[in-house]
């Protein structure tokens, strides 16, 4: 929820307003790849996030070990983001499960035009995020650095939206995402964006 929430306040992860018109960019890159690797507490591993159509469609795909008082999950995930379902895919039980966002709509209809990246500035400056003046460098690619005090996170995005690293220290959560790997020109699989339908369980709406 945490990275979902920034995501969305800074247009990159655009994790609410996917497929949405074609005209609608997200990012200002059409289609791009980023392998993550996440360190910390409590989660531990990977997700490779797969972006076309200028964000219009994503997916993660999620490989991930939750420790937390002594116990120990595994999340292995592929997450969907389709206009205002958002399809999780368990990769383990081969569950399917829909929930709908209730700020796709918004979203969309309140960009009014701009590029993601620039409402995202919007958004995340409401919110109280200030830039540091930094820039660093990630998987060959320049970022620049973005800090939030009231969630305790600091993230570092490139100039066409793409978020390179999230370091979170707020409470007993203390971890990083950091891309590994960035591939421009490639939005994945047309595997990765499939799932059956015939196994979807519908939850309730986000609102």
């Amino acid at each position: 929820m945490r990275s979902m929430l920034l995501a969305t306040c800074l247009a990159i992860g655009a994790a609410g307003a996917a497929h949405a018109a074609a005209d609608v960019h997200f990012y200002e890159q059409e289609k791009f790849t980023v392998v993550y690797e996440v360190k910390g507490s409590p989660e531990n591993g990977a997700i490779t996030e797969h972006v076309d159509a200028w964000g219009n469609r994503r997916v993660e795909i999620k490989d991930l070990t939750l420790s937390f008082a002594g116990m120990t999950q595994t999340t292995k995930q592929r997450v969907i983001y389709d206009g205002a379902s958002i399809i999780t895919v368990d990769l383990q039980t081969g569950a399917v499960s829909r929930v709908e966002n209730p700020l796709h709509a918004k979203v969309v209809a309140s960009m009014k035009g701009r590029s993601g990246v620039d409402y995202g500035r919007e958004w995340a400056t409401a919110m109280g995020a200030k830039p540091t003046g930094k820039t660093r460098r990630y998987a060959g690619m320049d970022c620049d650095e973005w800090t939030l005090p009231s969630l305790g996170t600091t993230m570092c995005v490139s100039r066409s939206g793409i978020t390179l690293r999230t370091e979170t220290n707020m409470g007993p959560v203390k971890s990083t995402r950091t891309a590994t790997q960035v591939t421009i020109g490639k939005g994945g699989p047309a595997s990765a964006y499939q799932y059956d339908a015939s196994r979807i369980r519908a939850t309730p709406n986000l609102e």
